[in-house]
């Protein structure tokens, strides 16, 4: 099992994309903390049935639960945890990428 480092970008002093890059069968994100956010969407770069990422939460960053499984569309899940991370289980076709999207505030307020 390899922790994967992801690539963080801020998108603007609201926005920021967290990007888990290569992920394989038995490979996990490291942890990120999303609490502050608003607003959270999540999703990978592989089709349904290419990969099995489930996204975790945790508020320790220690003990793990799953919020549920990515299927490669945007998903925006309700979890108010601390800390968020993706578990990759089973990938075929090569790796995949998860993405996280996050912001302070919906994109529709100014």
């Amino acid at each position: 099992m390899t922790t994967i480092t992801p690539t963080v970008t801020v998108i603007d002093r609201n926005r920021a994309e967290t990007v888990w890059s290569g992920m394989v069968a038995g490979d996990v994100g490291m942890p990120v903390e999303v609490s502050h956010f608003d607003w959270r969407a999540v999703a990978t770069n592989k089709a349904f049935g290419a990969a099995t990422v489930s996204l975790e939460e945790s508020n320790d960053a220690i003990v793990w639960a799953p919020i549920g499984n990515l299927v490669g569309v945007v998903q925006t899940p309700l979890s108010r945890a601390r800390y968020w991370r993706p578990n990759c289980t089973a990938s075929s076709g090569g790796p995949v990428d998860v993405i996280l999207l996050t912001s302070v505030r919906m994109h529709s307020e100014k």
